[in-house]
């Protein structure tokens, strides 16, 4: 049961925004990850297109600079 001690207080709109931005980052970093992973690995993604499973050779996925030198660092 919540008590008026325990209550959290509604987030702002910018704290909602804020945090969505810190997910979809992070989601964008694992991606970027596994696509570094694959080129490594000489593997192709598998991704869905048009309701049908392709394979997408990882060297044609372009990789921001900014991204890559985050996630290419140790």
């Amino acid at each position: 049961m919540e008590t008026a001690s325990t209550k959290q207080s509604p987030k702002s709109i910018v704290e909602i925004v804020e945090e969505h931005t810190q997910v979809q980052a992070a989601l964008d970093r694992g991606f970027y990850r596994a696509v570094l992973k694959h080129r490594a690995g000489k593997v192709p993604m598998v991704f869905m297109r048009d309701g049908k499973i392709v394979d997408v050779d990882a060297n044609d996925i372009p990789i921001p600079d900014d991204i890559l030198a985050e996630i290419s660092e140790p």
